[in-house]
């Protein structure tokens, strides 16, 4: 958001005595700067920006960190407290050529719980993206977009969700499950009103997160999503399908799917989401992860100290 200037007018005084005679009074003009520290530091990273430049257009950096704690208290683990820093992230985008940008985000923390090892720790995300919308004016769209690299697979209501604003700790393990690691290829995104979707084919193979561009491996994820919005709420689809699960290093399942909706009921927020899929995994003990398996998740929410406290809860 730019910050304004706001000129406020104090006002002049009339003088109405008949026994005092003198010029009309001047207005007064006082400016103040409003600004909200939070709208301050959305801009703090944004080094260049310039509409009529032909060959740079952005220039912006950012970053983000995440500390937790925990207390794990059970039959099957040591009582004991947890400490770590779930998120240290540093990236920067660069719109260049109208039509171009290029995002690179990298995960400067390598470690786990209690052991914090500030390091490298391979890419978030890298790709390289075409505004195909602005470029050539589509019409039967409002927006779409090109884009190659390694990118974040939403498959999953929270999944479509940024971790800076899911309202729980973290993801539910069912979308553990059925969400792959960041992969490398391609994606195209497409808006139209109040629809999104999205089509991709990515390696299967997680391969080395700390390269910007891996090489597929010869199998692919294909896929799909569709976001629609309505008046109720919003309603989300998702699928994967592996070409070969079998012989793939990182995600094992065949094909997974979810459907999700997210409503207002009671004055309370709702998230609902059905997962269904079918594993190929068998290295456990008793092969139970092996074949079909679906699950439901349930997350209702309440402001109860508006924008400020919010009571949160998740069943699945």
């Amino acid at each position: 958001m730019d910050n304004k200037i706001v000129t406020t007018i104090l006002g002049a005084t009339a003088l109405t005595s008949s026994a005092i005679a003198g010029p009309v009074p001047v207005v007064v003009e006082e400016a103040s700067y409003e600004s909200h520290t939070c709208d301050a530091l959305k801009n703090l990273g944004k080094v260049y920006k310039s509409e009529t430049n032909p060959w740079i257009q952005e220039v912006k950096l950012f970053g983000r960190g995440q500390f937790q704690y925990g207390y794990v208290d059970g039959s099957e683990a040591d009582s004991e407290g947890y400490a770590e820093w779930r998120r240290v992230r540093l990236g920067a985008e660069v719109k260049f050529a109208k039509f171009f940008n290029a995002k690179v985000r990298a995960n400067l923390e390598d470690g786990g719980a209690n052991d914090h090892n500030f390091d490298f720790g391979g890419y978030d995300e890298a790709y390289l993206g075409f505004d195909l919308g602005k470029a050539f004016n589509p019409g039967f769209v409002d927006n779409a977009k090109l884009t190659y690299g390694r990118h974040k697979i939403s498959i999953g209501e929270d999944v479509h969700t940024s971790s800076k604003k899911i309202k729980t700790v973290e993801r539910s393990a069912l979308t553990g499950m059925v969400r792959p690691d960041n992969h490398v290829g391609g994606l195209i995104s497409l808006e139209k009103g109040d629809w999104e979707g999205a089509f991709g084919i990515f390696s299967s193979d997680e391969g080395n997160n700390e390269a910007l561009f891996d090489d597929y491996s010869g199998e692919t994820l294909v896929y799909l999503s569709s976001a629609h919005g309505l008046e109720s709420g919003d309603l989300i689809f998702d699928l994967i399908i592996n070409t070969d699960a079998e012989q793939a290093d990182d995600y094992k399942n065949n094909w997974a799917a979810s459907v999700a909706y997210r409503t207002e009921i009671w004055d309370w927020d709702w998230a609902f989401n059905v997962v269904l899929g079918d594993n190929e995994d068998d290295n456990d003990d008793d092969g139970d992860r092996k074949g079909l398996f679906g699950g439901l998740v349930i997350q209702p929410s309440k402001f109860i100290w508006e924008d400020k406290l919010e009571l949160v809860g998740r069943y699945y």
